[in-house]
């Protein structure tokens, strides 16, 4: 992720910063310390939810504070503009989140071989969005709607399912 946002900001596939091995030393053990540390590398990839994203944000923050003290304090003087530590916070963040899901996504698709069976759930209230989360965290169920008498709930989406009223159901 930094070298890549090294390479958007500066325009160049070889960044050329005075100590750029360092840079890249700094990043990397820090973000393995930082995320041993938030307990991230023990984290069950299929039961993760907002919490644990946030304390992947956390590292993920934490981590390219480590490279910008760095970069101020112990470069001289300091090699990289700060919009470049933007874009590595940004690259890091989908780097580390969108790995953690792709993993849960391409985990729950081949669990066991067997295709989950196909659900709909009545009721989109708070139970009703509880409900689906844990249905999504296991193999056997796949929620692919919610149903709800509530008009104002109708036509929205919670946890990434359509809520549709009863009308609309064969």
């Amino acid at each position: 992720a930094l070298w890549v946002a090294l390479v958007l900001k500066f325009d160049r596939l070889d960044p050329s910063l005075e100590r750029t091995a360092a840079y890249f030393l700094v990043a990397l053990s820090a973000s393995i310390v930082i995320f041993s540390m938030l307990g991230l590398y023990r984290a069950i990839i299929r039961f993760m939810g907002p919490r644990s994203m946030l304390t992947v944000v956390t590292g993920v923050t934490l981590s390219v504070a480590v490279v910008v003290v760095f970069d101020r304090f112990l470069s001289n003087p300091a090699a990289v503009p700060l919009s470049a530590f933007a874009i590595f916070w940004a690259l890091a963040l989908l780097y580390a989140i969108g790995s953690r899901f792709l993993v849960r996504y391409m985990f729950s698709q081949s669990l066991n071989g067997k295709s989950a069976a196909r659900v709909a759930i009545y009721g989109a209230g708070d139970a009703g969005a509880r409900l689906s989360s844990v249905l999504l965290g296991g193999p056997d169920f796949e929620p692919v709607a919610f149903v709800d008498d509530k008009k104002s709930l109708q036509g929205s989406s919670i946890n990434g399912l359509t809520v549709f009223g009863l009308d609309v159901l064969p």
